[in-house]
């Protein structure tokens, strides 16, 4: 049924009760009689009572003891946010959920992001996006007007997402001692056999400048990497309608075989390239290998084994001619460089800021998450009204309801 899920939300408040502390109850509601119309998965305007209406939903779609708890969870985690001072974090985070989404490749034509397929797909999917200023082609650039999606779909994923972190801050600080945290940046090429020496050449000046100043930015460097590599497509094309592109090997391959230009060929290219992601920034725990890196590197991260460059901390591959050891790293493998910078060493001792990097690991994990909704329910004295809600927090969280 469409526009229903509020009022069946609200509803669900009646087989779970809040108290805080001998605080006054949240939103007990008990109103079944009463009449509302709705409009059903047919778009035909039914009137029913909210008793049957709450039946349907609850019963009959067996989602409903999860939704129970979402309700409840939900204000919890309004309550919690604002106890530890973090609302000025929600709306940035609404916005960088949003963003992410809009990276989808199904909001991609041509190629290139449309604003207008993420709105359409929002959408249909029953929110108002309303786009008066015209759709824009940057992800990072919304012009469409995002506020019922945000309202009601992110903020609600935000809000649980903090109060997972808000239970490790507060109840797992040990973890964040323990799963050797670190924030690292580092930049990637993959080389070629043609590529490889130029890729050599550029990571021996990216070093050379590092030394110097060693809080450069990345982009930089991969500004550079990926001009040279579109200098290739430039010396490639050139050849075609030459003794050297006499098969039409080339011709084809920017043309795929006819089927557009050779300017397109070469702007899709081009844009392949500017596509791929070379530096990244992540938080990640050491206790184990991580992918991005060999397990020699783990190792030196997980230890705190780095060459420090006024205060700024570099994973070294250590050569038999190199006392200090070389920023770049060859994984022959892979045929990739990396140069890695660690940003942020974490522990139980570091700022604030730094522990919520942390957290937001740690809540990830679904053994965590488990465990915050049974410590919260807790936290607030959460009573059950409804066998069926009992038997799922029992079955999904281990918590025995009152």
């Amino acid at each position: 049924m469409k526009h229903v899920n509020k009022i069946a939300a609200i509803l669900a408040l009646s087989l779970l009760s809040v108290g805080c502390n001998n605080e006054e109850k949240i939103n007990q509601i008990t109103h079944g009689p009463e009449k509302v119309v709705i409009v059903d998965e047919n778009s035909q305007i039914k009137v029913t009572d909210l008793q049957t209406l709450f039946d349907n939903l609850f019963y009959k779609t067996n989602n409903g003891p999860a939704m129970a708890v979402e309700v409840v969870m939900q204000h919890i985690a309004e309550l919690e946010i604002a106890e530890n001072n973090r609302s000025g974090e929600i709306e940035t985070r609404i916005n960088e959920k949003l963003v992410d989404i809009a990276k989808n490749t199904s909001y991609l034509f041509d190629g290139k992001f449309d604003e207008e397929l993420l709105a359409a797909d929002l959408n249909r999917q029953g929110f108002l996006v309303t786009c008066t200023n015209g759709h824009s082609d940057d992800v990072e650039d919304l012009k469409c007007d995002y506020t019922d999606y945000k309202q009601r779909n992110l903020r609600k994923s935000v809000l649980r997402e903090m109060l997972n972190e808000q239970y490790i801050l507060d109840e797992k600080a040990t973890l964040i001692r323990d799963r050797r945290i670190r924030e690292v940046e580092y930049i990637s090429l993959t080389y070629t056999d043609k590529t490889k020496n130029k890729a050599i050449e550029l990571m021996a000046d990216f070093e050379t400048r590092l030394l110097e100043n060693p809080n450069l930015d990345f982009e930089e460097f991969a500004t550079e990497w990926k001009d040279y590599r579109k200098s290739l497509i430039d010396e490639e094309v050139a050849k075609i309608g030459t003794d050297q592109d006499k098969d039409k090997t080339i011709l084809n391959k920017y043309t795929n075989n006819n089927a557009y230009s050779i300017e397109r060929g070469v702007e899709l290219a081009k844009k392949a390239i500017d596509d791929v992601e070379l530096v990244v920034k992540k938080t990640l725990s050491f206790t184990s290998s991580n992918s991005q890196f060999d397990s020699n590197t783990n190792t030196k991260i997980r230890n705190n084994e780095y060459r420090v460059i006024d205060e700024v901390r570099f994973v070294t591959a250590h050569y038999e001619d190199d006392k200090d050891g070389s920023i770049v790293i060859n994984y022959s493998t892979n045929s990739q460089y990396q140069i890695i910078r660690v940003l942020d060493v974490i522990d139980n001792t570091s700022e604030d800021a730094s522990k919520i990097k942390a957290a937001r690991l740690l809540a990830q994990t679904s053994t965590n998450v488990r465990d915050a909704v049974k410590h919260y329910l807790e936290k607030y004295n959460v009573t059950v009204h409804d066998q069926t809600v009992a038997d799922y927090l029992k079955g999904s969280y281990s918590f025995e309801a009152k």
